[in-house]
């Protein structure tokens, strides 16, 4: 159905506030006046086809979706503490949030219209979840009583600091205050100051109660905490605190994990984010936090081994060998898909941990970058710590890694006393080799 004049108004108020600009802005833009875009947006009017073509090529937005009615357009109703509410007369952004004790919100207004915006106490309101009214915080009015010689309660008045009026294009600061709201997942606060706030509100998550500078975690662990905390430092371009936050932070539910990361991927840099396309994006954001990295693994081993259980395209032979590092050394446990990537550096740094490894998963390591030099030499320290018994089943599992001479010489390292043990290294032993040692091992019977 071809739209009607008030489907294309709303349509073209609700581009131009998504992109913020004014009236007047977008009427520059496209060389009108701003009455004109004011008449589009009252549904007085149709713009004519050029000006519909420009404003579809400005907004990079379809003319199929600007001139065919599909849904009713109407303002964003909730806005997220980080977002600014933004009509036609008013700009309204939260400044700071406190809930200990009075519940203390700090707002910025930037009147945009061409006179004074007055402001009344009772415009403001604050709902908990389940639209349970907070009621604002009051002081006592008190009047000093001549008869009585003391002052005597004579009302009450809002505690909030508001100006008289706003005047048009300044921006002024106001101090909201109710009672306490802390035991809410979440609030509402309704600036109804102006005919065009009318259901239009901040949804504040309890992770802010505490003020905004910081999302506060410690006590809030379900998903919509961590999704409230990521949204704020993704909107204010944090990167490196949404990689502590969403996988290093200290919550034992795995699940939550899981939907951070996946936030992460899909808001980072306010695109669709996934492995390949930004790659070089979350490469920084890694390599840039290895000592906070660590420092998380010291703490939580599980929250950090949820993140890179798997191998990613973002990921470098550094970055690879360092989650190598981190797994072995606070989860005991090597990735297989790590091996391939592993070198001689890697061993020596990681050699206390590698020497403590089955035989199995040891010999795996011939197929990393390290040299075979390095591994016989691990190989030698840690055949002192097993028995005869020991280093023969070792050495078992070698599959044809170990030369004939490291076998030898790890073998003869061992007291060959008897004639049980001669016949567990026979096998492994040149002839000439094994018949000397024969000899030995008769002369001691004998």
């Amino acid at each position: 159905m071809l739209a009607d004049t008030s489907y294309i108004g709303l349509s073209i108020k609700k581009l131009r506030e998504d992109n913020n600009l004014t009236q007047k802005e977008l009427a520059d833009k496209l060389v009108i006046s701003f009455q004109a875009v004011s008449k589009w947006e009252k549904g007085e009017c149709y713009p004519d086809l050029a000006q519909i073509v420009a404003i579809s090529e400005l907004f990079n937005y379809s003319l199929d979706k600007l001139l065919i009615e599909r849904s009713k357009i109407e303002l964003k109703k909730q806005h997220e503490i980080f977002e600014s509410i933004h009509t036609e007369f008013v700009t309204i952004n939260i400044l700071d949030f406190k809930a200990s004790g009075d519940t203390i919100i700090t707002i910025s207004v930037t009147n945009l219209s061409k006179g004074n915006i007055k402001i009344s106490p009772k415009a403001f309101l604050l709902m908990g979840e389940g639209n349970e009214m907070i009621k604002a915080s009051q002081s006592a009015i008190m009047k000093y009583n001549y008869h009585t010689d003391d002052d005597e309660l004579t009302g009450t008045k809002y505690k909030h600091e508001i100006p008289e009026f706003i005047p048009p294009q300044k921006t002024a600061k106001v101090v909201l205050y109710f009672e306490q709201s802390y035991d809410f997942k979440f609030v509402d606060l309704y600036p109804n100051i102006t005919d065009d706030l009318t259901n239009i509100y901040f949804r504040v998550s309890r992770v802010f109660y505490e003020g905004i500078e910081k999302p506060n975690l410690v006590s809030f662990h379900d998903s919509d905490d961590v999704a409230n905390a990521i949204d704020f430092h993704i909107a204010k371009k944090e990167f490196d605190q949404i990689i502590d936050l969403v996988v290093f932070k200290d919550i034992d539910r795995v699940n939550i994990y899981h939907r951070g990361n996946e936030y992460m991927q899909k808001k980072l840099m306010g695109v669709e984010v996934s492995y390949g396309k930004h790659d070089d994006v979350i490469h920084k954001l890694f390599k840039d936090n290895y000592a906070q990295i660590e420092e998380r693994c010291k703490m939580n081993s599980i929250a950090y081994n949820q993140f890179i259980i798997h191998k990613h395209t973002f990921m470098d032979d550094e970055i690879i060998r360092f989650v190598a590092k981190m797994w072995l050394q606070y989860g005991s446990i090597l990735l297989e898909w790590t091996i391939p990537h592993l070198n001689d550096s890697w061993v020596n740094e990681m050699k206390n941990e590698v020497i403590q490894f089955t035989p199995t998963l040891f010999f795996q390591l011939y197929h990393s970058k390290c040299k075979t030099k390095s591994l016989e030499t691990l190989i030698w320290e840690k055949s002192k710590d097993l028995s005869l018994e020991q280093l023969v089943q070792f050495i078992n599992y070698a599959n044809d890694n170990l030369s004939c001479e490291i076998i030898e010489k790890l073998l003869l390292s061992k007291p060959i006393t008897s004639i049980e043990s001669l016949r567990l290294v026979k096998k492994y032993l040149k002839p000439e080799t094994f018949d000397s040692l024969r000899n030995e091992v008769i002369k001691i019977i004998v």
